[in-house]
């Protein structure tokens, strides 16, 4: 596609592209599971998707992590490589909404039960629900 767009641009002509950036994650969804639900197949950093427009001859003009860029043309490609630092942090990202997920379930837990154990006390159920599961 960024070749056929290189075919089809003016010299001067740029391209914007904005695709789901992965750090953007964290601030627009509280859950983690729930926006890989989406209809994406592949999340970016401004890295990944430079490296991958730089090797079609493009080079960036403006970008944010949101992933929204601008990138104009350029003569020199770029062959993209492996950042092991750029990896590891985002690796580390997705452990630590991971860890966020755990921690929000486990809250959510402790809440219904302190919840329920409560509502059984107003309504003097707790006995009675005792004795129930007692029976076993």
């Amino acid at each position: 596609m960024l070749k056929l767009l290189k075919e089809c641009l003016n010299p001067e002509g740029m391209i914007y592209i904005e695709v789901p950036g992965i750090y953007s994650i964290p601030k627009n969804y509280p859950d983690f599971l729930r926006y890989l639900q989406n209809a994406h197949l592949y999340y970016f950093t401004l890295s990944s998707l430079t490296q991958i427009v730089n090797k079609n001859g493009f080079e960036l003009v403006f970008g944010d992590e949101y992933i929204r860029a601008i990138f104009k043309q350029s003569e020199t490609k770029v062959h993209a490589s492996y950042n092991e630092k750029s990896a590891n942090k985002v690796i580390y990202l997705l452990q630590q909404l991971d860890s966020r997920k755990t921690r929000t379930i486990a809250r959510f837990r402790r809440f219904s039960y302190r919840f329920i154990v409560r509502s059984l006390e107003v309504f003097h159920l707790k006995g009675v629900m005792r004795r129930i599961f007692q029976k076993k």
